[in-house]
């Protein structure tokens, strides 16, 4: 297997490949006295590595619909054309060209009416062909004629630190600090196909405390402690971002007005419940959570009797950035002409 082939998930003649499944944990600890019977250290580190891959489809233009031939979408699903073009029988679909006064297309080639194809189309065969392959099947008929794997990547990086210090017989002081940073990177076999796809996330962490410990006495003992956390979520890329504007570069106006990457394009309807879907929707969600805190506790010992009181004082802050759940999604019919998603490139 070549590295091509496993970053597509399939090999030259098409045969998909095992989905691949990798998962490595490693660590290691470190700690000892650093002043004798005074200053103590300790560290650790701990690492992952999680790659979960799958099979999926998609549905893919193939080499006749490119030139603009899409009389498959007649055949393949049962139907035949008769002498003037025209598609009948079975679940055949018949187009119209509504540049032409929404005219019949014969046998269901463009090229009978002087159609060409547009801007977008021409710009995702050539220049960005390599995103967008040639089915593996010749046919629509099944709906999906494309195979590959896809999936998500479970990165994580995390240590910690700490140093005790036995200042003196009334006073102990420790400090620690941790910080991980958790990456969840989504890829695909096919980056431009949106079956399968999946939005990754970014998400390190920061966290430390000191603490400080002190006998007044043998029945009077404070501890005071000082801390935060810093935790963020970050998921707001698609896994075609690195491209930039390419949606503007294909030929649509304003494609990267919020975000770079190819943003989704659902040809509607489909043929056979394929998924003809292009690029992904950007689930834009920011959350970052940053909180301070100081801990203050006495505790008191009076014969049998013990008393611990104190206080806690937090202050968090959120910077949230979610465009929320709200609103509708669905279709607009706009007309009673029925016809493919796939032809109107």
């Amino acid at each position: 297997m070549t590295g091509a082939e496993g970053a597509l998930g399939h090999a030259a003649d098409g045969t998909i490949l095992k989905p691949e499944f990798r998962y490595n944990q490693f660590g290691a600890t470190i700690g000892g006295p650093l002043i004798k019977n005074k200053l103590f250290f300790f560290a650790d580190y701990q690492g992952l590595r999680d790659l979960n891959a799958g099979s999926t489809g998609a549905q893919l233009l193939t080499q006749r619909m490119r030139t603009g031939d899409f009389g498959q979408l007649c055949t393949d699903l049962g139907g035949t054309f008769d002498n003037a073009g025209n598609c009948s029988g079975g679940s055949g679909i018949q187009l119209n060209d509504p540049t032409k006064g929404n005219a019949v297309v014969p046998f269901n080639n463009f090229a009978n009416t002087g159609s060409t194809a547009g801007t977008v189309a021409n710009n995702l065969f050539t220049q960005f062909g390599k995103y967008y392959p040639l089915p593996q099947i010749y046919s629509v008929a099944a709906g999906d004629n494309y195979f590959y794997n896809s999936g998500t990547s479970i990165n994580t990086d995390q240590g910690d630190f700490r140093l005790d210090y036995n200042m003196s017989d009334k006073d102990r002081v420790f400090l620690r600090y941790s910080q991980g940073h958790l990456r969840n990177p989504a890829f695909s076999g096919c980056l431009f196909c949106a079956a399968g796809s999946a939005l990754g996330a970014d998400q390190p962490m920061k966290n430390a405390v000191i603490n400080w410990t002190h006998a007044f006495s043998g029945t009077l003992l404070n501890e005071a402690r000082l801390g935060f956390n810093a935790v963020q979520f970050n998921q707001n890329v698609t896994q075609t971002a690195f491209l930039g504007d390419v949606g503007q570069q294909l030929g649509i106006n304003n494609a990267n007005f919020e975000s770079p990457g190819l943003l989704l394009i659902g040809p509607i309807p489909s043929v056979n419940g394929g998924d003809a879907d292009l690029g992904n929707g950007n689930l834009f969600q920011v959350f970052h959570t940053t909180q301070g805190q100081f801990n203050d506790n006495l505790s008191i010992t009076h014969g049998h009797q013990s008393i611990k009181t104190g206080f806690q004082f937090i202050r968090q802050r959120q910077d949230y950035d979610y465009a929320g759940n709200n609103g509708g999604l669905g279709n607009i019919p706009i007309g009673a002409d029925s016809g493919s998603g796939l032809s109107d490139f």
